[in-house]
C-alpha cells in the first residue's frame, strides 16, 4: 500500500510540473516577457495545483504515519499476548 501511494504521488508530481511547464510562457530571444491577463489566469491555475498537491502530499503523510503506528502497535500488544500465553502454558486453550 505504500508503495502505490507513494506511486500515485509521484506521478501527481510530475502532472504538475508537466503542466506548470506547458502553461508558462518562455521569453525566447532575450525579449522582454510581458504578463497578459491569459498568462497570470494560468498561472493563478498552476498554483493552486501545487497547493492542492502540497496538501495531498501533507494528508497522505500524516495518514501513512498514523496508519503504520497503529500496526505497530497491534503487533506488539499481539506479541505481549502470545508470549504471556506461552509462559502461562496456556499457548492454545480457548482456540478450535
Amino acid at each position: 500500500m505504500l508503495r502505490v501511494m507513494a506511486v500515485l504521488r509521484t506521478a501527481f508530481l510530475l502532472f504538475i510540473v508537466v503542466y506548470t511547464l506547458w502553461t508558462t510562457e518562455f521569453a525566447i530571444g532575450g525579449g522582454v516577457a510581458m504578463v497578459t491577463p491569459e498568462a497570470m489566469r494560468r498561472a493563478t491555475r498552476t498554483v493552486w495545483i501545487a497547493i492542492g498537491w502540497i496538501a495531498f502530499d501533507t494528508v497522505v503523510g500524516w495518514l501513512m504515519s498514523s496508519w503504520q503506528r497503529a500496526r505497530a502497535a497491534r503487533a506488539e500488544a499481539m506479541a505481549a499476548a502470545a508470549a504471556a500465553r506461552a509462559a502461562s502454558g496456556d499457548a492454545g486453550a480457548g482456540r478450535p
